[in-house]
């Protein structure tokens, strides 16, 4: 294996080896992250008592909104008025309800913009249906009333100061009058004064009659539709709850899998391990004891390799902690039973010591063939390739293998 076949095989996991690293391999802590957030929601949820939602309808004086953005002011004018401390604890003292007015704000009083009509819905939640009901439809005329009033005040305001205008410019009309009656020799210059006053007074008429007119003319706000008391209960955010907190579990558990992995030795699949060295997976040993019919393909197998790379004897090189001797065992068994012209025994580099071409005396030719499991350390793949690398032999197949106590 080179240095870049190294790079590449630590370079990430291949999905279905992520899959068996992170939920195969914790499992069990994956399934205690989701059964713990979910049994803990459903505690939450074991004391909830029904509650009840009362819905009304209303409309302020604002006219028909042109966009989405209208209807949704409108909504939150009646939301800042419904809301209102002031609002709220006055609905709770004139119906002698006893309930937390901080909570009944901010939690159990919902308003929405209905599309982008005009049209708002005000709805009361409470353990009580009356109490809703009772809540929704006094909040709405309190909305309605507190709009009226703002509006009328308004009117009523602007009317009286062109009231007062208008009662000046009289006062100015009669002065003058007056002044003509004492000293007629002064009329043209009075009579200037006076048709400037007239043309004053009739102006801010016509802008009285136009403030009464538009007032008048003004849509009004009004309740539409009364709330009713609920005869069920809402649907109880249990389930919902529930089933978000299995999925944050999920997600918890994978992450600290994923965690896990990470701060634990990187390991490789036999997919990746035979791409790095460019070598077939030859067989897969598996205990209690393979068939013979499985054992003869494996040598057969062994044999083709090692024609093909013209070597007479394979070493079986354990990757790892794998027990390599009970497939050696059954290979050689099979060997004398069937002879299949090549060599097999395990590597012993103290062979370099001696002379590692030969075998019994004679010249032979080596291959490596790698006996690794499932999945193996990294750092145990980075010896055995140092190793195979200074032997210079080639490297044929691999065959997977249980580990030592698997």
């Amino acid at each position: 294996m080179t240095t870049h076949e190294r790079v590449w095989l630590s370079g990430g996991m291949e999905l279905g080896q992520a899959f068996r690293r992170i939920v195969l391999r914790h499992a069990a802590l994956i399934l205690t992250a989701v059964l713990l957030t979910s049994t803990g929601v459903y505690l939450l949820h074991r004391h909830d008592v029904p509650l009840y939602s009362a819905s009304a309808r209303l409309v302020l004086d604002t006219g028909d909104p042109r966009q989405g953005s209208e209807s949704v002011a409108i909504a939150d004018t009646v939301r800042a008025i419904a809301t209102g401390q002031t609002h709220v604890s006055d609905a709770m003292k004139s119906l002698g309800i006893d309930r937390d007015p901080v909570d009944l704000a901010t939690r159990k009083i919902k308003v929405d913009a209905l599309g982008t009509s005009g049209v708002v819905s005000l709805t009361v939640t409470d353990r009580d249906a009356r109490v809703a009901a009772a809540l929704a439809n006094y909040l709405a005329d309190d909305v309605v009333a507190t709009r009226r009033s703002l509006d009328q005040a308004a009117a009523d305001e602007q009317s009286a100061e062109l009231a007062r205008r208008i009662d000046a410019v009289n006062a100015g009309l009669a002065d003058v009058d007056a002044r003509y009656q004492q000293l007629p020799q002064s009329g043209y210059w009075l009579a200037g004064q006076r048709a400037s006053l007239a043309s004053e007074k009739v102006a801010l008429e016509q802008e009285l009659a136009s403030v009464r007119g538009a007032s008048a003319g003004r849509p009004v706000a009004a309740v539409l539709d009364r709330a009713a008391s609920p005869a069920h209960a809402d649907t109880p955010r249990t389930l919902i709850d529930v089933t978000i907190a299995l999925l944050a579990g999920l997600v918890l558990g994978l992450l600290l899998a994923s965690l896990l992995e990470a701060l634990s030795p990187r390991l490789v699949g036999e997919e990746g391990v035979a791409r790095a060295f460019a070598v077939p997976v030859v067989g897969r040993y598996r205990r209690p004891a393979p068939g013979r019919a499985q054992v003869h393909r494996l040598l057969s197998d062994l044999r083709m390799l090692g024609i093909q790379a013209g070597v007479d004897h394979v070493r079986l090189l354990p990757v790892g902690q794998v027990d390599a001797s009970g497939l050696l065992g059954y290979l050689k068994a099979a060997a004398k039973r069937k002879p299949a012209g090549i060599h097999i025994s395990t590597f012993d580099s103290s062979l370099w010591a001696t002379d590692p071409t030969r075998l019994n005396g004679e010249l032979t030719k080596s291959g490596v063939v790698l006996v690794t499991a499932p999945e193996a350390e990294e750092r145990a793949l980075v010896r055995a390739a140092d190793t195979v690398q200074m032997s210079r032999w080639p490297v044929l197949g691999l065959i997977t293998a249980e580990a030592k106590g698997g």
